[in-house]
């Protein structure tokens, strides 16, 4: 179910799509089982490709994927381990690969460290059953890995990735004792130095004799790696909870635009997120135009901390830098025209529609918990329960649980605008340029709002019920506004040309006379089926404005007799 509306924001005008994942077709899909929505930024208002479908024709992530099929690549900005965020990017995987078939898909993740690519590889071309083979991928992820994951919940994910020959697996950080050595051993530019040689000379990092090595530092004569100022200001708001994005005045924006001393805990603890960022970035690049030589038709899929990605800043950025560099330095003329050839693709977002095998454009991907704190500063009726609910903790839990279903089925808009007024998410994805930090991008192009407690699940009939309660108050609704024109006069020339297509003769027509005429709001012709008798007793249940009651009267020869229920 699309709902689209517009929503007004400072300078910016955003249109907001939500999608309502029940599937109604028949199709079951694990998505539909808790409450969630997806938000489309402001960064995408102003397409007018996008298409529109009817009831139940897609779920969320097919629909996500119908718009943005032609994508060269897709940033998933993920909170770890998060089974109903993992059962996203499942469903995101397989609707990417049915809808691409031809097309060869990288997935790069956090979860591996760059090194442990082999590991990647042998649980790719294993020939053990999947379930064994997961299991050993387990054990060499202990054994060998150093990032500290929970996989447990990618399981149907890699086993996807694993069984589709057209998928290739790949690490994509900097093993994390590397960042906490910067973070704690390099305190000085000497040491800092040697560490980055070391780096580079393992392959994490460009060496200085390489074009993408421009890219890599702010200072080289401290070693201090390149970030923006907006980027370190989003890391220390993650850690401070500083708000980055309430409108300032221009004196508040000079007083509050700081950021720590040089090699303060802050400092180096930024410089350790920028080397996992860096590592990303030239691994990623390397990647793309290695295989961008290959075939021009490959797409790519990034999982990675929201932290990473958010605003497109921290990966995404140093992506783009290292391809800039490329295509400025390199001394052979075909990398830099692939370099350039990707940082155009990369730069737009995706064309809705496109059928070309090359992929083109990228969106960013951002997810957001759906705490019920927002509902309740916001959704009087749920406050109001709360507060007159006189039961323990696990019965007002309860009562949160089924208003919050009651509005995910019942009534899908309202509760984004309910969403929309709460600040972790209206500042962040609508009003981003107005805070301190001056972000350029939303946090995401499209944000996916899910209820984080795995306890309240969407049962069949929840989902039954409120489809029913749905159906019944749109139809009520219609009916409402129908007989708010029935005083209205309307096209008696136009009543008759609908009637004469429905089967009614012309007798029918002139004994209901132009007075009662222009009521008519029939949509077929029941007297085909009836074949009312002279003394037989008619009952009109939904009447409407009466004009087939009238001609119940005449047929059945009791003009004064009929009853009738207008309701």
């Amino acid at each position: 179910i699309w709902r689209g509306y517009t929503i007004a924001s400072y300078e910016y005008s955003c249109r907001i799509l939500a999608i309502l994942a029940i599937d109604l077709a028949g199709v079951t899909f694990s998505m539909t089982r808790f409450v969630h929505r997806i938000l489309r930024s402001s960064a995408l208002a102003s397409r007018s490709d996008l298409p529109h479908h009817g009831v139940g024709c897609l779920s969320a992530v097919q629909q996500l994927v119908e718009e943005n099929q032609s994508a060269k690549l897709m940033w998933f900005g993920e909170f770890h381990s998060e089974c109903r965020i993992v059962e996203f990017q499942t469903e995101l995987v397989r609707e990417w690969r049915r809808r691409s078939p031809g097309a060869r898909l990288h997935v790069v993740l956090e979860h591996f460290s760059v090194d442990m690519q082999p590991e990647l590889d042998q649980y790719k071309s294993s020939q053990a059953d999947e379930d064994e083979a997961f299991e050993m991928l387990l054990s060499q992820y202990v054994r060998v890995g150093t990032e500290g994951h929970d996989l447990q919940p990618y399981r149907k994910l890699l086993m996807l990735c694993r069984e589709d020959e057209g998928i290739q697996l790949h690490g994509g950080f900097i093993p994390r004792p590397q960042a906490a050595r910067l973070h704690k051993e390099c305190s000085d530019a000497d040491s800092r130095e040697l560490f980055f040689e070391e780096m580079s000379r393992l392959r994490f990092l460009p060496e200085k004799s390489e074009a993408m090595y421009s890219a890599l530092f702010a200072d080289e004569s401290n070693f201090k790696l390149r970030g923006r100022r907006s980027h370190e200001m989003l890391i220390q708001s993650l850690m401070q909870g500083t708000d980055l994005y309430s409108p300032q005045f221009d004196g508040d924006r000079a007083n509050q635009d700081v950021i720590d001393e040089e090699d303060s805990p802050m400092s180096r603890l930024y410089q350790a997120q920028l080397l996992k960022d860096h590592g990303m970035g030239f691994r990623l690049a390397n990647i793309m135009i290695d295989h961008h030589q290959q075939s021009k038709n490959d797409r790519y899929l990034v999982i990675a901390g929201y932290g990473h990605l958010k605003h497109r800043l921290g990966v995404p950025d140093c992506l783009t830098e290292y391809l800039r560099e490329e295509a400025i330095r390199h001394p052979d003329q075909c990398r830099r025209a692939i370099a350039v050839d990707l940082l155009l693709s990369l730069s737009q977002l995706p064309i809705t529609g496109s059928t070309s095998d090359r992929g083109s454009g990228s969106l960013l991907i951002g997810c957001q918990m759906m705490y019920e704190a927002y509902l309740e500063d916001n959704y009087s009726l749920l406050r109001d329960a709360i507060e007159n609910c006189d039961g323990d903790d696990d019965e007002i839990e309860g009562l949160k649980h089924r208003m919050t279903k009651e509005l995910f089925i019942r009534q899908p808009t309202h509760l984004d605008q309910l969403l929309l007024k709460s600040d972790e998410i209206r500042g962040p994805l609508l009003s981003f340029s107005s805070g301190i930090a001056g972000f350029e991008h939303p946090c995401a192009d499209y944000l996916f709002v899910y209820d984080e407690d795995e306890s309240n699940v969407i049962t069949d009939t929840d989902l039954r019920d409120g489809e029913g309660k749905q159906a019944k108050d749109e139809t009520k609704e219609a009916y409402e506004r129908v007989g708010q024109t029935a005083g209205h006069k309307g096209n008696t020339a136009k009543a008759r040309a609908i009637m004469g297509q429905l089967g009614y003769s012309e007798e029918d027509i002139s004994y209901i006379g132009d007075d009662d005429l222009h009521n008519f709001q029939g949509v077929a012709n029941p007297f085909h089926v009836a074949n009312i008798q002279t003394g037989e007793t008619v009952l009109d249940l939904g009447s409407g404005l009466g004009i087939d009651s009238f001609l119940a009267m005449k047929y059945c020869g009791a003009d004064n007799d009929d009853i009738s229920s207008a309701g």
